[in-house]
């Protein structure tokens, strides 16, 4: 009897952690790296972020980082805010600069199979500067 107590403890605890961090599941606690391209394919910029699911959709995203900047700059304190629902896989990003009335930065999409994918756009980065086009965000593999 305690043996096969155990053992369907073992399996619910299996299937539960099964859900945590897998971005096909629906959660999308993790870090991220994201390429944004323009619309003509060519690549605009690239981030890296992690990003913690709070309460209802609202999505804590910390660690902030431009690794490749593109041809705008991206410099300076950068905030970023999200959402992301769980149920639909919705989601959205804005982040700006920390100076009243700079640049922006806008990413809406939606996680399917693993990845999130969608539009982005830019405006008021320096040098004047602005743009739209597709984005990929993906869970960043520790190796």
């Amino acid at each position: 009897m305690h043996k096969a107590t155990g053992i369907t403890i073992l399996l619910v605890l299996g299937l539960t952690m099964a859900g945590c961090g897998n971005p096909s599941s629906g959660n999308i606690n993790g870090n991220w790296n994201a390429t944004l391209a323009n619309t003509d394919g060519s690549t605009f910029s690239q981030f890296s972020a992690t990003f913690a699911q709070g309460t209802g959709s609202e999505l804590s995203i910390t660690n902030l980082t431009f690794t490749t900047p593109g041809p705008c700059r991206f410099f300076g304190g950068w905030g970023a805010a999200g959402s992301f629902t769980p149920t639909n896989g919705t989601f959205g990003m804005s982040m700006a600069a920390e100076n009243v009335g700079g640049p922006t930065l806008s990413l809406q999409g939606t996680l399917s199979s693993g990845r999130i994918s969608g539009t982005w756009s830019a405006s008021g980065l320096v040098p004047p500067c602005s743009g739209n086009g597709t984005f990929t965000i993906q869970l960043s593999v520790v190796g």
